[in-house]
């Protein structure tokens, strides 16, 4: 893949806008089943840093500070339908003789 589109495709990750912090406390406490402060002393609400896949939130228990990534929502789903998309273009691609035309 040439340089340019490489560098192109890097923005795209990194220039996502961050979800609120409130639907990260609800999707931690989701995923983790118990309320976020029963889980740390503090939770930042605030993320630190946020990507195309999740973000992530800084928290405290007792002396330890902890990174917390938290997956986008939905991604499972959306990986779900990338693969079936893979999956058919491969079977397509199988289909097709490349010899035939000169590839």
């Amino acid at each position: 893949v040439p340089k340019e589109y490489i560098e192109q495709l890097k923005n795209l990750q990194d220039r996502v806008p961050p979800f609120s912090g409130d639907l990260a406390v609800e999707i931690v406490e989701r995923e983790l089943g118990k309320p976020v402060d029963e889980l740390f002393d503090t939770f930042d609400r605030k993320s630190l840093a946020a990507a195309s896949l999740g973000q992530v939130h800084v928290a405290t228990k007792g002396d330890k500070k902890f990174a917390v990534k938290i997956q986008r929502q939905y991604l499972r789903e959306l990986f779900d339908v990338d693969l079936g998309q893979l999956r058919q273009l491969a079977v397509f691609a199988d289909a097709i003789d490349l010899s035939a035309e000169g590839g």
